[in-house]
């Protein structure tokens, strides 16, 4: 009985693989990892998921082999995009430096810091309204 134990307990744990396919392409990952591995042009790469699509998309549209790492390794942050709005006007701040404000008022993009961009929709809106009445 102790010999069908320890024979038991040294059999090979079996390896359970996940396969998915993107744009023809057979994407393989292991259940124990978060990556995952595609082969490219005869080469293979290996990386998340997100990173390995980008790859894929890029072979295909633009046929530029560009390796998961490279997007794993540039991710940007992600933005913190202020919007305020003043007299009906989105004032927005995509970058979040006190500088890098915009709005659209009527048909032309003004840029700068957010009390020069009150002052102007504020001056703009009471051009307007002197010319209605």
């Amino acid at each position: 009985m102790l010999d069908i134990l320890l024979s038991h307990q040294r059999r090979k744990k079996k390896v359970v693989v996940r396969t998915d396919f993107y744009r023809s392409f057979l994407l393989k990952r292991n259940l124990e990892t978060d990556k995952w591995a595609v082969t490219i042009d005869g080469q293979s790469y290996v990386g998340l998921i997100s990173s390995v699509k980008q790859s894929i998309d890029n072979w295909l549209d633009n046929r530029q082999l560009i390796p998961p790492e490279y997007f794993e390794r540039n991710k940007s942050q992600p933005q913190t995009r202020k919007i305020d709005i003043h007299n009906s006007v989105k004032i927005i701040n995509d970058t979040g430096k006190d500088y890098d404000w915009y709005a659209i008022v009527g048909s032309r993009l003004i840029k700068g810091t957010k009390p020069a961009l009150v002052e102007i929709i504020d001056k703009a809106m009471n051009q307007a309204n002197t010319l209605n009445e």
